[in-house]
């Protein structure tokens, strides 16, 4: 009897955790509206995107290209800002030598539920998302932004890239991308020239393992909690091009 009961207590809770993961995922936006973004950022007095967010001038991502990690990592540590810091990267291309630096653009996966993945995608086309929800983010991008996403290093079906998005990508940024997961097709990415890519791992299969729940909000990214405002800047410690295993550095902060 006491197990049975135990049971039910059980399957009670978890269907109770399931409602309130459905309910929040209703009533939040999957794209952090302008208002929270004027309060995330509410020091910043430069221009200003239309959807909010800071326009950290290009000048200032230039610069930031001949800015050392440890100048860099002293800065923000005297700050506060102590966990700016993430290493052991894969990189897409053979040359070690390149500096990734943009605006982040954050987005967040989470493993796959079939009822939540159903009722995000049509709280996406409600809020005017088109296409498949891995598009998403990359609709968004623009030049001089660096696509942040934290897929919880899923790799066996949770590729969140291939050749054609990572077009896309470049095409709309100029720019590469920092993700806690893994890609496919790196034959392909490896020939776009300028285009910069950091993950975690490569896998031939393709994205059924894992699902898009938010864009633009605070990210973690190992050790490192990213805002969409923030800079994304790599740079190479390490390299050996023979498995493509690296030790690198991401940063994230707000301007």
């Amino acid at each position: 009897m006491k197990s049975w009961l135990s049971s039910v207590v059980v399957g009670l809770l978890v269907l109770g955790i399931v409602l309130l993961i459905g309910a929040s995922a209703a009533a939040q936006q999957i794209v952090m509206p302008r208002e929270d973004i004027l309060a995330f950022t509410a020091e910043w007095e430069g221009e200003r995107f239309a959807d909010g967010r800071p326009k950290v001038p290009d000048s200032i991502l230039e610069r930031m290209q001949l800015v050392e990690i440890e100048e860099a990592w002293g800065t923000l540590h005297e700050k506060g800002y102590t966990q700016q810091f993430e290493g052991h990267w894969k990189h897409t291309h053979l040359d070690s030598t390149g500096v990734l630096v943009g605006r982040a653009l954050t987005a967040r996966f989470m493993p796959k539920r079939p009822d939540i993945d159903e009722l995000l995608t049509e709280k996406g086309h409600q809020e005017g998302h088109i296409g498949g929800r891995n598009s998403w983010p990359i609709d968004m991008l623009v030049p001089g932004d660096v696509y942040v996403a934290d897929s919880y290093g899923s790799v066996i079906g949770g590729p969140i890239i291939g050749g054609n998005l990572g077009t896309a990508i470049f095409t709309n940024s100029r720019n590469g991308v920092v993700f806690d997961g893994s890609i496919r097709d790196l034959a392909q990415l490896e020939k776009i020239e300028g285009f910069n890519g950091f993950v975690r791992d490569f896998h031939p299969s393709y994205n059924w393992n894992n699902m898009l729940v938010s864009i633009n909000r605070p990210t973690r990214i190992g050790y490192v909690t990213v805002l969409r405002f923030d800079f994304a800047r790599k740079t190479d410690f390490k390299s050996d091009t023979t498995n493509k295993y690296d030790f690198d550095f991401f940063f994230g902060w707000n301007f």
